[in-house]
């Protein structure tokens, strides 16, 4: 390779741009762009696609707090606003947790495939016991707060001694999360899902992959595709087969969860004796049919204005390689 190919090679985000100007059509977008002050956010009403309706949380000592300021990721667009729950446990004898939720208006066929994305920042987690657990879930309307309830789950949790693991379920009565990704707290992260034969009968597998934004561009870099995030030196990958028959339709909501013990744990209430804090925020939540359709990339020019700003690089290296020789 010579070396104003090698150069072009490497021009920052250069081929990064082409392929990220797709974008499919997402099931569930929440991107949080409310443009509220930082308030509790029950009562908000949605304006997102494929939620109806208001959020509601249902907390003892934890709060559901709406975030003006969004989760950025290098390489994805964003927009204004977060979902931040939080639990600082006060008593040895009560659970404390907070479970905001709102309805869904789409559904899927029978055998469909769906992928879900979003992004995660676990800002602190310093529970000295038992089994934190912050969570996304696809459950039942009618049953939204009992213990294991709840379908295409992804979790943050500490098992045993280990804080931060992350993992997937892909029905309820799931025990633990599949998977042993430790990630750090006050980093943002794009979690991206797969959650095989929804609807049909059977069960299927469910697949997530955890990238940082380093990761991230190195996938877009290696091609995008599915394949790809297998191969993303460093990235996460956890899977979980179940014989379970999960659903996605309007029966369904979605449920965000932090708790200062795992709600897929029962227990006397003894064993409630946590201290600490765990702090999530969730963000540009996807549900989709394909890949495609759960990311949304940053704005990249038009391809004329593209050509142009490649013509104007190439031009401006060989120059630069004139006045060298």
């Amino acid at each position: 390779m010579s070396k104003l190919s090698l150069k072009l090679a490497f021009l920052p985000g250069a081929l990064l741009a082409i392929p990220s100007a797709m974008t499919g059509a997402s099931l569930i977008y929440e991107g949080f762009d409310y443009g509220l002050t930082n308030k509790a956010i029950t009562g908000t009403a949605t304006t997102a696609t494929g939620l109806t309706g208001s959020y509601t949380t249902v907390s003892n000592n934890g709060t559901s707090t709406y975030t003006a300021t969004g989760l950025t990721f290098t390489g994805l667009a964003t927009s204004g606003g977060a979902l931040t729950l939080s639990v600082s446990p006060t008593t040895d004898s009560v659970k404390e947790f907070a479970y905001t939720h709102i309805p869904i208006n789409v559904s899927v066929s029978a055998g469909t495939t769906v992928y879900q994305s979003m992004l995660v920042n676990l800002t602190a987690n310093s529970l000295s016991t038992n089994t934190g657990d912050a969570s996304l879930r696809l459950t039942a309307t009618s049953n939204l707060t009992g213990n294991g309830n709840g379908s295409m789950v992804n979790a943050v949790k500490r098992i045993g001694t280990t804080s931060n693991t992350s993992g997937v379920y892909y029905a309820a009565g799931d025990s633990n999360p599949s998977g042993s990704a430790v990630i750090s707290t006050s980093t943002t992260y794009l979690y991206i899902s797969k959650f095989t034969n929804v609807g049909g009968t059977g069960g299927g597998d469910a697949t997530t992959w955890i990238l940082t934004e380093a990761q991230f561009e190195a996938w877009q870099l290696a091609g995008g595709t599915e394949a790809d995030l297998n191969s993303v030196s460093g990235s996460f990958k956890t899977s979980k087969t179940s014989t379970a028959n999960i659903t996605f339709d309007t029966t369904k909501s979605l449920r965000f969860n932090t708790s200062e013990f795992s709600v897929d744990f029962n227990s006397g209430s003894t064993n409630y004796n946590n201290s600490g804090q765990l702090t999530t925020v969730f963000d540009e939540l996807r549900f989709g049919t394909s890949l495609n359709d759960v990311l949304a990339f940053s704005t990249v020019p038009e391809p004329s204005t593209y050509a142009s700003i490649m013509g104007g690089m190439i031009l401006g290296i060989v120059a630069l390689r004139r006045r060298r020789s």
